[in-house]
């Protein structure tokens, strides 16, 4: 089985499994040529544990060894999407609705290359509608829009 077409095999057994545990699948990112290095992105309501993590990966890895002929050095990795997690797919930016983000854009918008606000939503478009930190609502334009990222938040106890 060659990784550097990712087995569609492979791919839905992870996507099953995801389901099944109740987890959110976030991204598979597969990548390198001679040790291929496969991402699996997991989150789940009120986060996702490192030992989750863990037997997520465990359960991958002999589904792998038992189930296909993978020849190829690969390395696992099963992680969080993290504090400031990167939103790509429609699914995020629905999940991301309301949260705080950062929005990173080629050519400056109202003078700032860096916009930080509330998502409000993602537009059928592709357009990102932000409410600034001093209230004003943005628009950004999808094309000019480089990176969309959770901006963590820290809470004072």
């Amino acid at each position: 089985m060659n990784l550097s077409k990712t087995p569609e095999k492979l791919l839905e057994f992870i996507r099953l499994e995801a389901e099944e545990s109740g987890y959110g699948l976030v991204d598979i990112i597969v990548k390198g040529s001679r040790t291929f290095f496969i991402e699996i992105v997991l989150d789940a309501e009120g986060g996702i544990t490192l030992g989750e993590c863990a037997d997520f990966n465990k359960r991958v890895m002999k589904w792998v060894n038992t189930e296909t002929d993978i020849s190829e050095k690969f390395v696992l990795d099963v992680c969080s999407p993290g504090l400031d997690r990167e939103l790509k797919s429609e699914s995020s930016f629905l999940w991301g609705k309301g949260k705080q983000v950062e929005v990173r854009v080629r050519e400056a918008a109202d003078g700032k290359n860096v916009i930080s606000g509330k998502l409000i939503e993602r537009t059928a478009h592709g357009d990102i509608l932000i409410k600034g930190t001093c209230g004003k609502e943005f628009s950004v334009d999808g094309g000019n829009v480089i990176k969309t990222k959770l901006k963590a938040e820290y809470k004072k106890r």
